[in-house]
């Protein structure tokens, strides 16, 4: 499953009634330090049980307590260079030069042109809420589903015996970000769980019932399973090869009032399932 790029409201504004003159080539210049971060402004974005970053297919997201980042603000000339070091750079008292500032890499609040003195801290930024809710995105964790079956994954079943198919971490995901007294949020929830079978497909809008071996079969109900109608000797292997697919539904709001619809996103895990036939065996009494 490949990783798309949302963004989030419209793209960001380059500038101010007096920056004119910057050029659009700066909007694509990588913002790094070399200025001192805003007195007290930080952007804080908390993933509960997430390190955050969103995992390429085939991969799980670390586990960690959350993160913090900070809003990195520096100055840049007309044309896009960095100036890391004003009065080494040759500026003098008064010389105008761009403020742009990002969090994680993605750039918020407007660029704007200002005069530089020595010795003057940085203004601080405030970004709105697309930009936030950008940020939240990017540091969402999106883990593989945690598949489960009965019988379980790997393991044999029959001909005719439905198997029950089940997604442990089906759950709310959520990432917020925060400055300037504004808030934005994401929040993916999920919807469905689609399941390739190697023999055909089941869709389901549950995370699906577990099978209790120590309850009466006739006790318990699952409303999502699939039944092979064949023997898995027919695969090279003699396994079918299966995959869960959990998709989650993506919205982003802000604390101002503002938000809107993401669409889905979506991850895959892999399992084999051994499939035999019933044979019965009649022996005549008489």
């Amino acid at each position: 499953m490949s990783r798309r790029r949302v963004r989030i409201g419209a793209a960001v504004v380059v500038g101010l009634a007096t920056c004119a003159a910057v050029p659009n080539a700066l909007a694509e210049v990588p913002i790094a330090g070399g200025n001192p971060t805003p007195g007290g402004g930080t952007v804080i974005v908390v993933v509960p049980g997430s390190s955050g970053g969103m995992p390429t297919s085939g991969s799980s997201p670390t586990t960690g307590s959350g993160s913090t980042s900070p809003i990195v603000c520096g100055y840049y000339t007309d044309d896009g260079t960095p100036v890391d070091d004003p009065e080494s750079f040759g500026l003098s008292p008064g010389d105008w030069v761009v403020l742009a500032c990002s969090v994680d890499g993605q750039p918020v609040g407007a660029r704007q042109r200002v005069q530089w003195f020595p010795g003057t801290p940085l203004p601080a930024p405030q970004p709105n809420a697309a930009e936030l809710a950008q940020v939240a995105l990017g540091r969402l964790a999106v883990p593989l589903p945690t598949v489960a079956s009965w019988p379980a994954p790997g393991g044999t079943s029959l001909v005719n015996l439905p198997v029950w198919l089940h997604v442990g971490n089906w759950s709310q995901l959520t990432a917020s970000a925060s400055a300037g007294g504004l808030t934005a949020t994401i929040t993916a929830e999920p919807v469905r769980a689609a399941w390739n079978m190697d023999e055909g497909t089941v869709t389901c809008a549950s995370a699906g019932a577990t099978y209790e071996p120590s309850i009466a079969p006739d006790a318990q109900s699952t409303d999502c399973s699939f039944t092979y109608q064949h023997s898995s000797g027919i695969r090279t292997d003699g396994n079918f090869h299966a995959s869960g697919t959990l998709v989650w539904h993506m919205r982003w709001s802000a604390t101002n009032g503002q938000g809107g619809d993401l669409g889905e996103i979506s991850r895959t895990s892999a399992f084999t399932m051994r499939v035999e036939e019933s044979q019965a065996l009649v022996v005549s009494a008489g």
